[in-house]
């Protein structure tokens, strides 16, 4: 019977020579009796040559009686061997029998389960559809079952994968996945107009689908038709989903204050640092104590946590850095505190109409000082996306 070298090596084993009397029936003997016995070959004369278990060994003293052999102990292995070798050394023999059943234990067992090849599919529904087929982290390797079976089960489970695989390597359970290559739904969108938004003027109009109702350079009134979804004549009308872009130029008006005293931190290049240990919520300081010999600081916190199989271990290291800064003072003039208004504005417009949106002239209409900020009325003209949608009613 053939056992891996790694199990033969932990209950021991003996090469013997066999010599003398009936060798035939001392093997016909072994083998009936289920002796675990192995790689059997004659030598010169009445000789035989073989591997036996070193249980085994120990049992063969009546046989060799029966049959008339002799025996010869041709080399001694295994763990048994290594501890009578060690004598004395009880404590490191005990060692290190245990450090080979931890190693030994460990390899049996799955110590990371890792996902490949998906991007719209969640690793976390992966791996939660993996555990309930018995693969997960800490799993006994022997108990994985089937794995082509299992792969097999995951893909019917997950609507959204084409193929999966699973295979061992070492400690390491790999599962592979290949998405189905879904075409994206789009909406369904009900027929609609496309309306102006504001009054404007129309300075550009380009029409994918639906009838243009307006031209450029017309003037045209919040709420009024820019592309109408209403197309054909008569009995032959029918509504569509109008689309286009229509650009037009928008006077919109702003109310701008800006303070003529403007306050600001400034860092001053003096830090110091605190260093703690973190175990959970608990922090120990290690470093940095004392007081500050600043009064006005900002602080920064650096988190280090070691990982371990891609989780973060729940105690690390914390470097805490404090920042001194001190507040300027700067008074504006009024001809700053007017341009810094204004790119206020126009940010303002950027923002609510989109980095398209062009601001094409700007005309101050008003302009006082009073509590101590500068008060600006601004007409701006912007050239912007003037359309929006409106749906068509039935029966319109």
């Amino acid at each position: 019977m053939r056992q891996t070298m790694a199990v033969l090596r932990i209950m021991g084993y003996a090469d013997v020579e066999i010599y003398g009397g009936n060798i035939e029936q001392l093997l016909n003997l072994l083998a009936k009796r289920q002796f675990r016995f192995w790689d059997v070959r004659r030598g010169e004369g009445n000789t035989a040559f073989f591997g036996i278990v070193l249980r085994d060994f120990f049992r063969l003293r009546p046989l060799l009686k029966e049959t008339g052999c002799r025996i010869h102990v041709a080399g001694r292995h295994g763990l048994p061997f290594l501890l009578d070798k060690l004598g004395k050394r009880k404590f490191f023999a005990a060692g290190f029998v245990l450090f080979v059943a931890v190693v030994y234990t460990g390899s049996l067992l799955v110590w990371h389960v890792q996902v490949i090849g998906n991007e719209k599919i969640a690793t976390q529904e992966i791996l939660a559809k993996a555990k309930n087929l018995g693969i997960y982290q800490f799993q006994w390797n022997f108990r994985l079952g089937d794995l082509d079976l299992a792969a097999k089960k995951m893909a019917a489970q997950l609507p959204n994968a084409a193929w999966v695989g699973i295979e061992t390597r070492g400690t390491r359970v790999l599962i592979k996945v290949v998405e189905a290559n879904k075409p994206e739904k789009r909406p369904l969108l009900s027929p609609r107009n496309l309306v102006a938004d504001a009054d404007a003027v129309v300075t550009k109009i380009q029409v994918e689908q639906g009838k243009p109702v307006v031209k450029t350079n017309m003037r045209v009134k919040k709420g009024q038709i820019l592309v109408s979804g209403l197309v054909g004549e008569g009995e032959f009308t029918h509504s569509v989903v109008a689309k286009g872009t229509v650009r037009g130029l928008v006077w919109r008006q702003y109310r701008i204050a800006v303070p003529l005293v403007q306050r600001k931190k400034v860092y001053t290049g003096v830090s110091a640092s605190r260093n703690y240990l973190v175990f959970g919520n608990w922090a120990l300081k290690i470093s940095g104590f004392g007081k500050l010999n600043f009064a006005q600081y900002e602080t920064m916190n650096v988190l280090k946590k070691p990982q371990w199989r891609g989780k973060s271990l729940p105690f690390g290291f914390l470097r805490q850095t404090l920042r001194e800064v001190r507040t300027e003072v700067a008074t504006l003039s009024i001809q700053k505190a007017r341009q810094i208004g204004i790119a206020q504005a126009k940010w303002e417009i950027e923002r609510t109409k989109g980095a398209d949106a062009t601001v094409k002239s700007e005309k101050i209409l008003q302009e006082r000082s009073e509590g101590g900020k500068v008060v600006l009325e601004v007409l701006f003209e912007v050239d912007e996306d003037i359309a929006m949608e409106q749906p068509i009613v039935q029966g319109e």
